[in-house]
């Protein structure tokens, strides 16, 4: 009888065994199967254009409401992490779709579909999509609720599952796939930065491949699923990998997801161009007339009045630079500890609302003001 605390319970009777894949269920799939049947109908019944957002907006609401649904018929709450490796790929791919198979969104969703399969392959080998095979942090998270509020624990629960659990996660996968929808607004050719996009998927892709194999086969040993090791002793009996790309990263697979994603960001900005993103001011042009002067100005000998042009540096009317920029990679990083680590409570909310803050601090230290803002 296991007498530590709820976490460790759950912890003990998640490592009692490692599934392999003939003894699988696949039950919690059709999740996946009613995502792509109703992406699929917003996609049909929404026109192109203007209302592309507005339709991938529906589409991250049901996302959310069937995570929510299915969470209190099966008393289950792991059904966004069953659509976690799909529903990017949905979003780029309508985004592909809208933007008439561009070029560069059609590769942006080429890679995320690569993604997509690979992530959805390494849950699925560990039991992802059994019904009742949940994150052991919710239940862990749950007796905690109750120990903080016995008497409102329910009411306290559903509210943070409904709003968390359900929707603000879908809120997260929707981010990191919405510079598809900023390069389906802006269909240009491909420039040098595509390629080097190109390289740091790859790159990044092969990172995250190498390392959660690395992983799943040291779990496979370590559990005495397969035969062990003499190299790997001190691993096994330390509990953890020191050994392949974790001798240099403790999370190398956690890195390769972050960078990838970081690349996904390079086709949006190649799209609008670098040198939108790279210029210090953003210049207004005003023309007017007044009396000649003997100054270094264009004069117009058909009329008695010059010309001038005066350039001024105002500010223009989207977000400045360094909250964009700020924002975006400040996001970002909140983003991905939240797939990284615990989606718990700490790093997600917290992380957002700080980062953010910052970011916002740094307006008064700038006076550059160019970024877009369907980039930010």
């Amino acid at each position: 009888t296991h007498t530590g605390s709820p976490a460790s319970n759950a912890k003990e009777q998640q490592k009692e065994s490692t599934p392999s894949m003939s003894t699988l269920e696949f039950n919690g799939a059709a999740i996946v199967l009613l995502s792509a049947f109703m992406s699929y109908a917003c996609a049909v019944s929404g026109t192109r254009g203007a209302s592309a957002l507005k339709t991938s907006l529906h589409m991250m609401f049901g996302n959310g409401t069937l995570c929510l649904v299915g969470s209190w018929v099966f008393n289950d709450y792991s059904w966004t992490d069953r659509l976690w490796s799909v529903t990017p790929f949905f979003y780029t791919l309508y985004f592909a779709y809208d933007s008439q198979w561009d070029m560069r969104c059609s590769l942006m969703a080429a890679f995320t579909f690569l993604w997509s399969a690979r992530l959805t392959y390494n849950f699925a080998r560990k039991g992802g999509y059994k019904i009742g095979e949940q994150d052991y942090r919710w239940p862990w998270l749950q007796a905690k609720v109750h120990t903080f509020s016995p008497s409102y624990h329910l009411a306290l629960w559903h509210v943070f599952n409904a709003t968390f659990i359900a929707y603000y996660q879908q809120v997260l996968l929707y981010l990191i796939a919405l510079p598809t929808a900023v390069t389906a607004q802006n269909s240009s050719p491909l420039i040098w930065l595509d390629y080097v996009a190109v390289l740091v998927f790859v790159a990044a892709f092969a990172t995250e491949s190498i390392a959660d194999e690395q992983q799943w086969n040291f779990q496979q040993e370590k559990y005495k699923q397969r035969p062990r090791r003499k190299e790997l002793a001190q691993d096994y009996s330390q509990g953890f990998l020191s050994h392949g790309l974790f001798a240099y990263s403790r999370h190398p697979n956690f890195f390769g997801e972050q960078i990838l994603w970081v690349a996904i960001f390079l086709f949006s900005v190649a799209a609008i161009g670098p040198d939108k993103v790279s210029r210090t001011h953003a210049y207004t042009t005003h023309t007017h007339t007044q009396p000649s002067l003997p100054l270094p100005t264009t004069v117009s000998l058909a009329h008695t009045h010059t010309t001038h042009t005066h350039i001024h540096t105002t500010p223009s009317p989207c977000l400045p630079q360094s909250l964009s920029l700020s924002f975006s990679f400040s996001l970002s990083r909140s983003l991905f500890l939240s797939l990284a680590r615990s989606r718990a409570l700490s790093c997600s909310p917290s992380g957002s609302l700080a980062l953010f803050l910052f970011s916002l601090s740094r307006i008064s230290l700038t006076n550059t003001h160019t970024l877009p803002l369907s980039l930010s």
